[in-house]
């Protein structure tokens, strides 16, 4: 009966984790897509000849750029209730696996640290893609061909290069934003676990 209930709890909590995982990812990609399509559109926005079309075509790449953003302020509260706690205990929980895994060399271990660390690394790789990209797309709509628009084009220009500088973020609260140095700064603190339970155990 206890053997049943083991594995049941293991599986909810798998589930649970890799959906929590997956949809990180993919949410994270489905926003990049979108960035790509509005780089896309702000380049052709410039192709057209009279000012007026113009104008329509980067009034439309203004409010598509606005619902790029509020999905990503919607991923970004998302994240925050779902994938705090993990960045919060992943550290503990990654030293006292290593602790087994030096113990026991047990491969039930080492398979449920690979795992872990390889989810966490996932999800700091889709917060850390996210602020590349939405920091980058300041880059691609620079390098149009906004300067061959009318004078008072040109200045709205100047408002969207300037909002594209804050990049979207995914916060893993209390410790920061997932990226690539919220993940090195847990394996340094799960190591830092790991010796001190090496060495009173």
């Amino acid at each position: 009966m206890i053997d049943a209930i083991q594995v049941f709890a293991t599986l909810a909590i798998f589930w649970s984790s890799i959906c929590a995982v997956f949809m990180t990812h993919n949410s994270t990609i489905l926003t990049l897509t979108h960035l790509e399509q509005f780089g896309r559109m702000f380049h052709k926005a410039f192709e057209a000849k009279r000012e007026d079309e113009i104008r329509a075509k980067l009034y439309h790449c203004v409010r598509y750029h606005n619902h790029i953003l509020r999905i990503g302020a919607h991923i970004s509260q998302l994240t925050k209730g779902t994938l705090g706690h993990i960045s919060l205990t992943s550290a503990i929980c990654l030293g006292c696996i290593g602790n087994q895994i030096l113990n026991e060399r047990s491969i039930r271990a080492f398979m449920h640290l690979a795992g872990f660390a390889v989810g966490f690394f996932m999800v700091c790789f889709a917060g850390q893609k996210m602020i590349d990209e939405t920091s980058s797309i300041r880059e691609v709509v620079y390098f149009a061909k906004w300067y061959e628009a009318p004078p008072a084009l040109i200045r709205d220009v100047k408002y969207i290069i300037a909002r594209c500088e804050i990049p979207i973020t995914l916060p893993a609260l209390p410790l920061g934003v997932l990226g690539y140095p919220l993940y090195l700064m847990i394996v340094k603190t799960s190591y830092s676990y790991l010796t001190l339970l090496n060495q009173t155990t």
